[in-house]
């Protein structure tokens, strides 16, 4: 009877005792801020289990202080993960009414749906009388304004210092023109990134990538990059310059990728030359992949300048060998610009035939064999 009173008891306690399958995690636990410095931390909320879990979210502040833990820019109070999930909260606290060289803790408590507690973060703030982040933040970059057509991603390498006393979370943001892009990432990584850890003192580099819309008139474009933490913010501003959008096509004028030559002999192919794009084309030379032995020439071998939506005519020379034997060949002929290093090019397909002037030398040795049987047959007749 007494075991039967035990195990009743001690049931209760076991369904009570939470997984522990959710969690929550931030880079900093114990920062210093002045009397008027906000705090601003990413916060993640994980559920480390094999179920999904509804998680209630409640934040215990200390006099004195304004708090918000938001997701998606939303107060949160309760929040559904999937397993294996976790979500972003952004915690910021304000103060108002606080004490120099005083801790002010702050609790984030996830409580699973029966109100067990799951897990507790506690951050520490402690509040000093000393000017706190006198150099802030830094943003510099060797070169604010790049060049180039549309179609094309732009690269800028952007260097970010904490200069504060005390270590945060830097975030970046950017404004730009609609449906423009702007990505970050560490530089050499491939990882794209909305805010990153920073040391006091430390210094780190990104790769700010901004990628026009694929139909962008030309002209100077303003990004404007914004590194923050709490109510330290940095501006950054990048030119981009569209100077158009750049185009070769190179096709032959009869729309044919065929044609026929002679032995030793020269046959013509006219190419047509079409700048396609909205900015002037420079210096387009041709070059050829012929087979060993063929001479190809083009006229004229180069076109200085193709202005947009203009258009020529190449004349083109093709001369097989005499020795060539007769059959199908492929010859690769090529457009190129300076201009981005632009290029096009067209396989044509060339049947060689046999010589006309072997085919004569052939019916004049027949006609003389038969003279001369003819003239043998006379000469023994007459006998």
């Amino acid at each position: 009877m007494l075991l039967s009173i035990l195990l009743f008891q001690f049931i209760p306690l076991v369904l009570a005792t939470p997984n522990n399958g959710v969690s929550l995690t931030t880079d900093l636990r114990k920062i210093e801020v002045s009397k008027d410095q906000s705090i601003h931390l990413d916060i993640y909320l994980n559920n480390n289990g094999e179920k999904g879990e509804l998680v209630n979210i409640i934040v215990k502040k200390p006099l004195g202080w304004e708090v918000s833990l938001k997701s998606h820019g939303y107060v949160v109070k309760s929040i559904y993960l999937d397993p294996k999930e976790k979500e972003l909260l952004v915690f910021d606290a304000s103060p108002k009414l606080v004490e120099e060289n005083q801790t002010y803790t702050f609790k984030i408590e996830a409580l699973n749906k029966e109100g067990l507690v799951e897990d507790i973060l506690e951050i520490q703030a402690i509040v000093t009388s000393k000017t706190v982040g006198s150099t802030g933040i830094s943003l510099s970059t060797p070169y604010p304004s790049i060049e180039g057509p549309s179609g094309r991603d732009f690269e800028f390498t952007v260097t970010v210092k904490n200069g504060e006393d005390t270590e945060r979370v830097i975030d970046f943001s950017a404004y730009c023109p609609p449906q423009w892009l702007v990505t970050f990432k560490p530089r050499f990584e491939t990882k794209q990134v909305r805010s990153l850890y920073f040391k006091t003192g430390e210094t780190k580099t990104l790769t700010v990538t901004v990628s026009p819309p694929p139909k962008v008139k030309p002209g100077t474009y303003n990004v404007k990059v914004v590194a923050s933490s709490g109510p330290l913010t940095r501006e950054l501003n990048l030119n981009v310059t569209i100077t158009g959008t750049y185009k070769l096509k190179l096709t032959t004028s009869n729309g044919l990728l065929s044609m026929d030559a002679v032995q030793g002999e020269e046959s013509y192919l006219t190419l047509q030359v079409n700048n396609t794009g909205t900015g002037t084309l420079k210096n387009i030379h041709f070059t050829s992949e012929k087979p060993v032995g063929w001479d190809v020439k083009f006229e004229p071998n180069e076109i200085p300048s193709l202005p947009p939506e203009g258009s020529r005519e190449v004349r083109v020379t093709v001369k097989p060998p005499s020795d060539a034997i007769p059959g199908d060949y492929l010859l690769t002929l090529t457009a190129s610009s300076e201009t981005y290093s632009l290029s096009d090019s067209v396989e044509i397909r060339v049947t060689v035939l046999k010589s006309l002037i072997w085919g004569a030398v052939g019916v004049g040795v027949i006609i003389a064999t038969i003279l001369a049987l003819l003239a043998i047959f006379w000469r023994l007749g007459r006998r």
